[in-house]
């Protein structure tokens, strides 16, 4: 079965993130982030272990060389995907991507998928405009870096629902897309901005979908997580 979903393994123990792969590994795949600043790296092995991908989300932004440094060592792990923030700027999108395949190459290692991060989803148009300066509407932003990370070879984009159409036709239905702000029809918005529904996202095109609080607390909602799980699958495919 092609999985779709990255289930974000936010603000969890290791004992509680080991067993959420334990039960949802065969139907998720796992995103990561101050996971690996608590448990290092030793946690991306540990889930391995017990059959689970890995999406190292840390949003590689820096220097070309610095965040080519990080794409090997990315590549060391054996992750399914990683990301850079594509404000970082197209040589620094364009080093991590030829980085990764000769790396990749070299060593004989499978090569990740890597991924840009556009504009966040906690933020908004007047986000944008009133605390970044930024006089382009999120829609543009999105568009003119999703273009920019395609031109430097990346696989794909993060964005939100609204972009997955917009990002499609500029870049191609090839260039992939993961949409965070993913919320089933069941549950709540909680503090990302721009949202949307499991089923409203994969019919708008996006090829991964992040989830977390729904799936993780899915006793708030009366079932178990495994349930949770199939009954967003089960909302995409009607």
């Amino acid at each position: 079965m092609e999985k779709k979903i990255f289930l974000a393994l936010d603000n969890l123990s290791k004992k509680e993130i080991l067993q959420l792969v334990e039960e949802l590994k065969d139907t998720v795949m796992f995103k990561i982030n101050d996971a690996f600043t608590k448990f290092g790296p030793e946690l991306i092995e540990e889930i391995h272990g017990k059959g689970g991908e890995v999406f190292l989300d840390l949003k590689f932004h820096d220097i070309p060389n610095t965040v080519a440094n990080y794409s090997k060592a990315v590549a060391e792990k054996k992750v399914f995907c990683f990301n850079v923030h594509c404000l970082g700027g197209f040589e620094m999108m364009k080093k991590a991507s030829e980085t990764i395949d000769s790396y990749c190459k070299e060593k004989n290692l499978r090569k990740p998928l890597i991924f840009g991060v556009t504009i966040l989803t906690s933020m908004d148009e007047k986000t944008l405009k009133e605390e970044m300066q930024v006089n382009y509407s999120v829609e543009e932003m999105v568009k003119h870096l999703a273009l920019l990370a395609k031109k430097a070879g990346l696989n794909g984009v993060v964005c939100s629902s609204k972009e997955i159409k917009l990002v499609k036709e500029a870049c191609g239905k090839d260039f992939l897309t993961i949409t965070p702000g993913i919320r089933p029809q069941w549950s709540v918005s909680d503090d990302q901005k721009r949202i949307t529904t499991p089923k409203k996202a994969v019919q708008d095109g996006t090829d991964f979908l992040v989830i977390g609080r729904p799936i993780i607390q899915a006793e708030k909602y009366n079932m178990k997580r495994t349930k949770a799980v199939k009954k967003i699958l089960q909302e995409i495919s009607l």
